[in-house]
């Protein structure tokens, strides 16, 4: 079977790890290890590439070379320009590669931008396309003028709809009137040369630095911490929007000393600073799984994530980890309900929760079920 995926974020090579396209690398693996043929349309980034990728990947032409487009906003004339190029560079070249590559199906990473270069393949190719969704993806799309009408026109037009959360399925399903199927963003991180020794007052949180992730709330929680566990620290992996302000915060609160910064890490650096760390904490306003979330249950550490998407409901089920309301106030209460509990290896992921998060299973499914309905 031949399959082509369409993605607005993908890594520049296998040591890129600043976006979600970090999982869709390691999905496109598992199918041409399962034995379809597999190629990647995305968007051309700064940086070097690997020369001879597993995976063949194209790079279509736009106006800037960076891997996030989530901070786009369509309002401001040079973003708006970039938006512009992206779109017509899309849909120009998804037209001519699935004109010429001729593909089986074809899975567009995320409804938008990549579902709106499924739908031109549709029309001028006549090549089924087939969406999946992420949180942030349906979240800012529906903000934006006309994004409502644009999410219904690609979801409805789609062979079929995959979402990375249960409630995220409900609310593609709503929108298109269609099914929509869960199927989590999960990647394998590489194992360690020795085992780890956590640290029992270290909590870390790896993120975008965007203000649906919460960043702000874990400072301002750190600080309502620090005055019964003096002994907490926290670090923080990413990068985004809100770095210079979260660092300005946690000046202006006097947590220089328990918080510290880091730039994004690449997937051993993940595994290493989960194998690290006391906990986990996610920490968002608003979710669905975030790929984190699925790192700690692959890695056994225990986490601290706020009742927001799947998350909580996801915890409560499986019977681990420890579940705040999405406020400073209650992350806070949560982390020293952590730092007061004894056995904290409860609070880690079961097995069975390990099994639901695996590339090679979400792979597998993903094939069993478009082999079905081609049968149909």
């Amino acid at each position: 079977m031949k399959i082509c995926i369409i993605t607005s974020s993908y890594p520049r090579s296998s040591t890129d790890s600043r976006n979600a396209g970090v999982f869709v690398l390691q999905f496109a693996e598992a199918l041409q290890r399962s034995g379809c043929e597999v190629l990647v349309l995305t968007p051309d980034k700064y940086g070097e590439k690997d020369e001879h990728p597993q995976v063949p990947v194209k790079f279509f032409w736009t106006l800037k070379g960076e891997t996030e487009l989530v901070n786009l906003r369509p309002w401001w004339p040079p973003d708006l320009l970039q938006l512009i190029v992206l779109l017509v560079s899309g849909v120009w070249n998804s037209v001519r590669t699935l004109g010429s590559y001729k593909p089986d199906a074809v899975l567009a990473c995320w409804v938008v931008p990549s579902g709106i270069f499924g739908l031109a393949g549709k029309i001028f190719c006549g090549v089924p396309y087939m969406t999946w969704a992420l949180g942030s993806d349906i979240w800012k799309i529906r903000r934006y003028p006309l994004g409502p009408t644009i999410l219904r026109v690609v979801l409805r037009r789609a062979s079929h709809r995959y979402a990375d959360g249960v409630g995220l399925s409900q609310i593609v399903s709503d929108y298109a009137g269609l099914p929509c199927d869960f199927l989590p963003s999960v990647r394998t991180l590489p194992p360690r040369a020795s085992p780890a020794v956590r640290d029992p007052w270290r909590l870390v949180m790896i993120s975008r630095f965007h203000p649906d992730k919460g960043p702000d709330l874990l400072i301002e929680a750190m600080s309502l911490v620090r005055k019964h566990f003096p002994q907490a620290r926290l670090c923080l992996f990413g990068g985004g929007p809100m770095e210079a302000a979260l660092k300005e915060q946690t000046a202006r609160l006097g947590l220089g000393q328990i918080v510290e910064f880091g730039g994004y890490l690449q997937a051993s650096g993940v595994a290493d600073a989960l194998a690290e760390s006391a906990a986990l904490v996610i920490p968002s306003r608003i979710e669905s799984i975030p790929l984190v979330f699925s790192e700690g249950i692959q890695t056994q550490t225990p986490m601290i994530v706020t009742d927001v998407g799947d998350m909580g409901k996801l915890c409560r089920k499986h019977n681990f980890g420890l579940v705040a309301q999405p406020s400073a106030a209650g992350i806070a209460q949560k982390i020293m309900e952590f730092f007061q509990t004894s056995d904290r290896a409860r609070l880690a992921a079961p097995d069975e929760a390990g099994r639901l998060f695996s590339p090679t299973g979400v792979a597998s499914r993903f094939l069993v079920q478009i082999q079905t309905r081609a049968k149909i």
